[in-house]
């Protein structure tokens, strides 16, 4: 998808990008999703503002910010580390607020991940210094 994305970011905005894979995507699974029960269910207002939040939200929102980050130019690698930050706050958000079991497996792949977040940032910093070092001499 990053690739696509970078190569159509050039033609497209990122909403439009975001409009025709999520149409895209609802065309593949309507055979298998059940649409009349999925009408039936959604004729409940609560549902229907739970199913538009959880879309619009969590979702779209998500990737129109992950495409407008790779929109600016940064390096593909280092915009999938810094992505999976959401999860390490998806784990907090659930182990403070939701009072999901904290264990010592998941601190340790929170932290794994945040270390790899760190290593990513800072040699994606330190090839940029040494990039301008070499144009510099």
């Amino acid at each position: 998808m990053p690739i696509i994305s970078k190569t159509a970011l050039k033609y497209c905005d990122s909403v439009t990008l975001i409009i025709y894979g999520f149409l895209f995507g609802a065309i593949l699974i309507l055979p298998i999703a059940k649409p009349v029960d999925m009408i039936n269910c959604l004729a409940n207002p609560k549902a229907l503002i739970f199913a538009l939040s959880l879309g619009v939200v969590t979702a779209a929102l998500a990737y129109i910010f992950y495409l407008k980050g790779i929109d600016t130019g940064i390096d593909l690698s280092l915009v999938g580390v810094l992505a999976s930050v959401e999860l390490v706050i998806s784990s907090v958000l659930g182990w403070t607020i939701l009072s999901e079991d904290f264990s010592f497996i998941k601190l340790f792949g929170v932290c794994l991940m945040m270390v790899s977040a760190y290593i990513a940032t800072k040699s994606s910093s330190d090839e940029s210094v040494q990039d301008e070092y070499e144009t510099a001499c």
